[in-house]
């Protein structure tokens, strides 16, 4: 599955990551999975906690670009994913003006 907006859990406490890819998400889980870049890759290095990696959820897809950038932000806004593993409150500046 490609084009989506994904949220990890990690396997021993409540935290979580929220994340979008227009890859496939196999690559993508595998990036985070080995890259000392990633979040999810931290998290378990430094906790020594398992990340669920085998069951991601999917919250939302889209064949845009923009609007999955969109809907990241909204559903990082919506979990509070950035008092978890996110570090930052999404990739799009959502303004009403």
């Amino acid at each position: 599955m490609s084009h989506l907006v994904y949220k990890v859990n990690c396997k021993h406490c409540s935290d979580f990551y929220i994340g979008m890819t227009c890859r496939r998400l196999k690559d993508r889980l595998s990036e985070h999975a080995s890259s000392e870049a990633s979040a999810l890759f931290r998290h378990a290095s430094e906790t020594g906690h398992a990340i669920d990696f085998e069951a991601p959820e999917i919250l939302a897809k889209d064949i845009f670009k923009t609007r999955l950038l969109i809907k990241e932000t909204l559903m990082i806004q919506q979990y509070h994913a950035f008092r978890s593993l996110n570090r930052n409150t999404g990739s799009f500046d959502l303004r009403l003006w």
